[in-house]
């Protein structure tokens, strides 16, 4: 038969067990804790970077299509501003004007606009009166 301090000394090893046991389990139970607090602050984390990251492609998108728009209005504008003004207007004659001579600076039929476009038509249409009389 056991003595009693036997028996002690078996309780007090067991009891010394049991807290080993129950001090184990909260490290282990406080180290998961602490794992998903972190798990969860890192998604949140990366979601939210991934939110910022996406806005910014969406705002360089916005940049770049302005560039382009601003670009290519400019090349418009410049475009325009290069035309010759006949090219831009729709000439029409407000009041008979009289039949200028063919040797003036104006041919019969042919307007006045001082563009290279139509001084072509203008000479071919000054040489062919004047050869005709």
């Amino acid at each position: 038969m056991r003595t009693r301090d036997e028996i002690l000394d078996q309780i007090e090893a067991r009891r010394h067990k049991l807290i080993q046991v129950a001090r184990y389990r909260m490290a282990m139970n406080w180290s998961r804790v602490r794992q998903l607090g972190v798990e969860r602050a890192q998604s949140l984390l990366h979601r939210t970077i991934g939110r910022r990251l996406q806005r910014i492609d969406e705002l360089q998108y916005r940049v770049r299509e302005r560039m382009r728009f601003a670009i290519e209005s400019r090349a418009r504008s410049r475009a325009v501003a290069r035309r010759p003004i006949c090219a831009t207007t729709i000439p029409v004659p407000l009041r008979p004007r009289p039949q200028p001579s063919s040797s003036g600076p104006i041919a019969a039929g042919a307007l006045q606009c001082g563009c290279s476009s139509h001084d072509a038509g203008a000479r071919s249409s000054r040489s062919k009166p004047s050869s005709a009389s």
